[in-house]
């Protein structure tokens, strides 16, 4: 099953949407974004009004996804960026992914995972069912706007179009609520927080860089947290996905062993921040998450 709102929150899935070839299944019941757990609300009130928090607390499964995504992309003349998705659901059966991703240990760690696409096919999509919150206003610094539900098939989605006209900013938090369907009603102030902008140094967004032996990564912007950087190489048969997670401190050398591993063929590579919040409402978990980041694309050689 795939979600784009989901997708565009986890560096991942910015190359997924426009690429095909082996891509990564997502459940919505799991947290993909690498991001710190910036904070996370408890909220026992029907209302949906987020009093309490609960630091470093992200919930097994979360029903409702809302994500602010902006990026420098190399696509479109290397222009930026912001998208603005929404999706509720309720769980019927739970995917089962065909690939475990391997993850990085830590800060300043690394990780790789080869796989094919009949691996990847042999996977299990999930059933879920779609839910409708009614009408959703999103409110920042400078913008305000208001969603309705869109059809899209059997499925429900906010901005299934991804419209980027909305003037979303970094650095700045934004108020989400939504009047209530099936899925509840919920009233957040600072629901999305958005990381400073993140600009990419090394190597250039509007460039073609060729990913052989140490790969170095130079970059400025973006909060305190640990960053998120990903490349992927999707083939008609063979790919590969790096996770690493460097420290915050402008630079990072992506090891040649890891490297060297990638098949041959395009290679898109994207550093990122994300920062989430967890919200309980009526019961319902929803999962805020502002997101921004940079990407490239390069080749890796034969």
């Amino acid at each position: 099953m795939f979600h784009r709102y989901r997708l565009l929150a986890a560096g991942t899935g910015l190359w997924m949407l426009l690429h095909f070839g082996c891509t990564q299944q997502v459940d919505p019941g799991d947290d993909d974004d690498a991001g710190d757990d910036d904070d996370a609300g408890d909220d026992d009130d029907d209302s949906g009004d987020d009093d309490d928090s609960s630091e470093d607390f992200i919930p097994a499964t979360t029903d409702g996804d809302i994500t602010i995504a902006r990026y420098l992309l190399p696509y479109y003349g290397s222009t930026e960026q912001a998208y603005f998705n929404a999706i509720f659901t309720e769980t019927i059966e739970p995917a089962e992914s065909g690939v475990v991703f391997n993850t990085p240990a830590g800060t300043d760690d690394c990780a790789i995972t080869l796989y094919d696409l009949e691996e990847y096919e042999s996977g299990v999509e999930g059933v879920y069912e779609y839910q409708s919150a009614g009408l959703i206003a999103v409110n920042g610094p400078g913008v305000t706007f208001t969603l309705d539900p869109q059809i899209v098939g059997d499925q429900i989605h906010y901005n299934w179009d991804l419209i980027v006209s909305y003037n979303l900013q970094f650095g700045v938090s934004y108020d989400v609520s939504a009047t209530g369907d099936l899925f509840p009603g919920f009233n957040v102030s600072g629901a999305i927080e958005m990381p400073p902008r993140v600009d990419l140094a090394v190597p250039l967004v509007d460039g073609s860089f060729s990913a052989q032996g140490d790969l170095t990564v130079l970059w400025s912007g973006g909060a305190a947290q640990d960053m998120s950087l990903e490349i992927h190489v999707f083939t008609v048969a063979d790919c590969a996905t790096i996770v690493c997670q460097p420290a915050n401190d402008g630079s990072f050398i992506i090891p040649a062993n890891l490297v060297d591993q990638l098949p041959t063929g395009e290679v898109y590579l994207s550093l990122y921040q994300s920062l989430s919040n967890y919200v309980e409402v009526s019961g319902r978990w929803i999962g805020f998450v502002g997101t921004s980041g940079a990407a490239a694309t390069g080749h890796h050689p034969p």
